[in-house]
């Protein structure tokens, strides 16, 4: 029998395990739920009598990009920014700094909240008005990590 001291955070897919004949261990698949902070779950192995405990670290989801479509438009145009996590959102949403180089150029928000549930979103971003070519980078930044997208807006 496989036990779980969070299960609403880490569990065994099956509360069981069958050892093939002539192995001494088995896989275990473990569901995980989105969580806002690294967290230990403690999954127990458990047969006539004897356990064996096994320390699961559930960590949050991380900022892996940050890409903006097209990479150039011209002025009075929108891009889509689409930032993404490499897992979801937990309860309450992600919450992702936004800013930029030009930001007289861009109409973005100092953040965006990525949904509970979502490992993305899409914002449209206004560009401004140029007279010769400008490159624009948006950062986007979560928990020490950043990433930049870069387009340029043309006259």
């Amino acid at each position: 029998v496989i036990t779980s001291d969070r299960p609403s955070i880490a569990r065994s897919i099956r509360n069981w395990i069958l050892i093939p004949a002539g192995q001494t261990s088995a896989r275990v698949k473990v569901r995980t739920s989105a969580v806002s902070d690294q967290t230990g779950v403690v999954l127990t192995a458990s047969r006539l009598g004897s356990s064996l405990p096994a320390e699961v670290i559930v960590r949050r989801a991380t900022l892996v990009s940050a890409v903006v479509n097209p990479s150039s438009v011209f002025s009075r145009q929108n891009v889509k920014l689409v930032i993404t996590l490499d897992g979801l959102a937990p309860n309450g949403g992600t919450v992702v700094e936004l800013s930029a180089d030009r930001r007289d150029l861009v109409g973005i928000p100092t953040s965006v909240t990525i949904p509970a549930g979502r490992k993305s979103v899409i914002l449209n971003i206004p560009a401004g008005t140029v007279t010769v070519n400008t490159d624009v980078t948006i950062v986007a930044k979560r928990g020490g990590v950043s990433r930049a997208a870069r387009f340029t807006i043309k006259p």
